[in-house]
């Protein structure tokens, strides 16, 4: 069996070898016919390089010739380019030449134009804003109710009435500025301009003036301090030498208790205008709230000997004499500056202050709601000596309203904290006493000051307290 095995597999290689014997013997018939493939091939390569040559130089004189008509065009672009420009500049400077020459005048009647334009306007509006502010509730609600056209009529009568009252009221600021402790606004701005002849100077000095009336209006309409002080840094960039503006921006310093940067402004005004009564009294103001009382009242003095009827100079006078005990001559002091103006709510707030530290606690009520009436500027000092004067009654409920009402109109006030913590103290309240004085004196309240308060009795030794003085007292 194995021998069969062998046997087939000898013959099946034998045929094998055979056949490709056999095959090689084909191929080798055939290479005369592949050689002639390889010959033709390769005769096909060398046209295709032969094209590819031709091609490639062709592209190449294509890509020359480009490049030198983009270089033609962007030089033509250029010298055109340079052509308008020269063009341009030629025409400016006639269009320049034509303005400087024949314009000169027409602008500045413009100009003026403008100037005398804007103040009407903005006095119109101003008049506007006051009439509307007097139209009420009840007004509205009548005129509503009312169908008739004799009821409208009526209304419009009354409302013109009342327009024609404000309007005077507005004509008369001005004066009623000068018995007060700001100074008033530019009056008359662009009355009698001359409508030809202005130089630039003229007409530039023209446009501040009136910008400079704007300001003043707007900073005596608002009552924010901190908004006033801006307006009137506004007014100073304007016009440097305007001393009215720094006397101003010092009374609105002084209403947030920042009394050295009140005292430079008074400073500067006074430099500007060494006559400046005003600036003396508000002066004397200032140093009178950080108790320097021998300098105020050298300051105030000299306000009153330069002008005898400056009732806000009296009402500093009647203040610093409260504060150095002379509380006689200090009512004498303030009722004559309330004799001058029965409408200073400055006066009035003051001889407030007298009675409460006379502990005539009615009498100062009454006049702290007089110059709530009389719509005195600085409500949070007002609201916080009610306070102060609630706590001396032991009115403490009253007390705690009046702060709040003082915080509405300056929640930075630094009396607020001192004297929330001053009635906590009464109470017997450490922590809130404690609390609330670490806020005023951060706020810059000068707590020291008041050491001899009653409130103090149970703190002033110790050593808390010291510590919070020391470290604030600077």
């Amino acid at each position: 069996m194995k021998k069969v095995i062998y046997i087939f597999s000898i013959v099946f290689f034998a045929t094998i070898q055979l056949f490709a014997e056999q095959d090689k013997i084909q191929i080798k018939e055939h290479d005369p016919e592949i050689r002639v493939l390889e010959e033709r091939v390769k005769q096909q390569d060398e046209k295709i390089a032969i094209q590819l040559k031709s091609i490639e130089k062709e592209y190449n004189l294509k890509e020359d010739a480009l490049k030198k008509e983009f270089e033609i065009k962007e030089e033509n672009i250029y010298k055109t380019l340079n052509a308008y420009v020269i063009f341009s500049s030629i025409i400016l400077s006639l269009i320049g030449f034509a303005i400087n020459f024949f314009g000169r005048k027409a602008i500045k009647e413009r100009v003026e134009q403008i100037i005398e334009t804007t103040s009407v306007n903005y006095s119109i509006k101003r008049i506007d804003e006051e009439i509307a502010k007097k139209i009420t509730d009840d007004y509205v609600s009548k005129l509503i109710k009312e169908k008739g056209e004799i009821a409208v009529e009526a209304l419009l009568r009354d409302l013109e009435q009342r327009g024609k009252s404000t309007i005077k009221g507005i004509e008369n600021k001005g004066e009623e500025a000068i018995n007060s402790l700001l100074s008033r606004p530019p009056q008359n701005v662009n009355k009698d301009i001359p409508t030809s002849g202005l130089t630039e100077d003229q007409i530039q000095n023209g446009i501040i003036t009136k910008q400079v009336q704007e300001l003043f209006d707007l900073a005596l309409k608002s009552t924010d301090s901190n908004i006033q002080i801006i307006i009137y840094s506004d007014v100073i960039k304007l016009q440097p030498s305007n001393w009215g503006a720094y006397n101003n921006r010092g009374v609105s310093y002084n209403n947030i208790y920042k009394y050295n940067e009140a005292i430079a402004d008074f400073n500067m005004a006074l430099k500007l205008n060494k006559n400046y009564h005003v600036a003396l009294a508000n002066r004397a103001n200032s140093y009178a709230q950080m108790n320097r009382l021998d300098e105020a009242m050298v300051d105030v003095e000299s306000s009153l000997r330069m002008h005898p009827n400056f009732e806000w100079a009296y009402a500093v006078k009647g203040n610093i004499l409260t504060r150095l005990g002379k509380k006689a001559e200090a009512l004498e002091a303030l009722n004559t500056a309330i004799d001058i103006n029965p409408s200073s709510a400055e006066s009035y707030l003051n001889r407030g202050y007298l009675y409460e530290d006379s502990k005539q606690f009615e009498l100062s009520e009454k006049d702290y709601q007089k110059a709530l009436d009389l719509g005195i500027k600085n409500k949070a000092t007002l609201y916080n000596n009610l306070a102060v004067l609630y706590r001396r009654k032991k009115e403490y409920e009253k007390a705690f309203e009046a702060l709040e009402k003082a915080r509405e109109y300056n929640i930075d006030n630094p009396l607020i904290e001192g004297t929330m913590a001053l009635i906590y103290a009464d109470k017997g309240d450490a922590e809130n006493f404690y609390k609330h004085l670490e806020l005023a004196l951060q706020k810059g309240c000068p707590a020291w000051d008041y050491i001899a308060d009653p409130g103090f009795d149970n703190y002033r030794e110790e050593k808390r307290l010291k510590d919070l003085f020391i470290k604030y007292k600077k």
